[in-house]
């Protein structure tokens, strides 16, 4: 919004920034695009349109008893993948919910979340070289949790675990009590196990089998239970399965061809959609069709490599942690995005390689694991990193605020709950005004004059909250 007025043969101009939704945008130029829309920005949750704190780290702690509990991580060793093992003690009778954490000698730890407790005890005949795959699964009337690696199947129900030969599982998931899995043994093959025995890979018409999807979609990647269906995702495709117990009453369908590869581990399941990241960009599948979301990102997802990426859905919201190119610098950075309102926010400086989903009854955390920690992490949302407030910015594009030629920009009016700086730089020069919390609007002078202007706000707070910036510029 501009508004004009003339004094004494100079014309004075204001511009607002009130509204800061949705402000990343590589779609648009900067040149054309409303003064709200940022060229970078992170750290600041703007989705409601004022700039306000966004994505924070903080010590994964439980309040049992009226008491909080941290899980002690052993000395010396660094956590490498988080896994929630959901279990019912039916000798108790009561729940025994368990975070499981792997770390990098390879021996797998857990701990008793209500347990009273913050002992971490490791479990004997869990050792892993590389990151399993897991699922939980009530087998035999008991909830055990199951992992896959290197041709083995891992079953713990809470005090041992069995092995069992199988096939070697790149992905699973349990469909109609049988456990579905991509296998790193053929590219294009999806197994299943027998009718509630996970453990059985007996290849036969009443026991174990396979479907082989040979065609244009490439190696199958992933496979995840959604909507009553069976779906397979593959390098640039995705096959929806209907499979009861009879395995010859199985079908397949081709759904859909990617136009760009499919990353194996984006696939994430979020309520009644499925989000995925393919090399063009993120796209949300209903069950029947896939349509692009946040293509705002795609000149900053263009030629970086994300096949680490992590992806969860948790109250609503889709989570990634990826890598993201502005400029020349490539980035760890956390995407959070909000199906309901299709609106999304960046952190930036959490370098979070693992996030997990642990729900139970009467705590719901999403517990993350940050590069250079070794404790165990929960995403909040106040800024932070363990205590340390982030760098929150917001940039804007370079801009002439619709009038050509020379012009000063004379003054900067806002609401900050918080310190902040603002940083004016023009093709003339750079000017820094420096703000302090108040509950009222504050003005300062900048007094800076050029043809082009950007603005940088800059906070360091934990309870950040910027709205209503105003401009006042000048000229003949």
């Amino acid at each position: 919004m501009y508004g004009n007025y003339k004094t004494g043969g100079i014309i004075k101009k204001k511009v607002d920034l009130f509204n800061f939704n949705n402000s990343v945008n590589g779609r648009i130029d900067g040149h054309l695009g409303k003064n709200t829309l940022a060229e970078t920005s992170y750290n600041f949750d703007y989705t409601d349109g004022a700039l306000k704190c966004g994505l924070g780290v903080k010590p994964f702690e439980v309040l049992f008893d009226g008491n909080h509990y941290v899980p002690d991580m052993p000395d010396g060793l660094i956590p490498q993948k988080i896994f929630f093992y959901k279990r019912f003690d039916e000798t108790l009778l009561k729940k025994d919910d368990r975070i499981l954490v792997l770390f990098s000698n390879g021996s797998v730890y857990e701990w008793k979340i209500c347990s009273g407790t913050g002992q971490m005890n490791i479990i004997q005949g869990l050792n892993f070289t590389t990151s399993p795959f897991y699922v939980n699964y009530r087998l035999n009337s008991e909830d055990v949790i199951m992992f896959s690696t290197d041709s083995a199947l891992y079953v713990y129900n809470g005090e041992t675990v069995k092995t069992f030969d199988a096939p070697k599982i790149t992905s699973m998931c349990i469909h109609n009590e049988r456990l579905f899995a991509t296998t790193g043994n053929s590219e294009t093959e999806l197994w299943f196990s027998k009718t509630f025995d996970p453990t059985n890979w007996n290849v036969s018409l009443d026991e174990a089998g396979f479907i082989d999807f040979r065609g244009k979609a490439g190696r199958l990647l992933k496979v995840l239970s959604f909507d009553g269906y069976l779906y397979a995702f593959a390098n640039y495709g995705i096959y929806r399965i209907t499979a009861f117990n009879n395995q010859l009453e199985m079908t397949a369908e081709s759904l859909y061809l990617n136009s760009g590869r499919i990353i194996r581990n984006s696939v994430c399941e979020c309520g009644k959609y499925v989000i995925y990241l393919a090399e063009n960009g993120f796209y949300l599948f209903n069950g029947s069709t896939s349509y692009r979301v946040m293509t705002e990102l795609d000149k900053y997802l263009n030629g970086v490599d994300n096949e680490s990426i992590s992806t969860v859905y948790h109250n609503g919201r889709f989570y990634a942690s990826l890598n993201l190119k502005f400029g020349s610098e490539v980035s760890k950075m956390i995407v959070c995005y909000d199906l309901e309102n299709r609106e999304f926010y960046l952190s930036k400086g959490l370098n979070v390689y693992d996030l997990e989903k642990v729900e139970g009854d009467g705590f719901s955390y999403l517990a993350a694991l940050c590069e250079g920690y070794q404790e165990l992490g929960a995403i909040s949302y106040d800024g932070c990193k363990f205590g340390i407030p982030l760098t929150k910015l917001w940039r804007s594009n370079q801009s002439d605020y619709g009038v050509y030629g020379k012009k000063t920009l004379s003054y900067v009016s806002l609401f900050s709950r918080s310190d902040l700086t603002v940083d004016f730089e023009s093709d003339l020069g750079r000017k820094t005004v420096i703000f302090y919390g108040s509950k009222t609007r504050q003005k300062l002078p900048v007094g800076l004059s050029g043809t082009t202007f950007s603005v940088t706000i800059k906070s360091r707070s934990s309870n950040a909250e910027v709205s209503k910036v105003l401009l006042e510029i000048q000229y003949l």
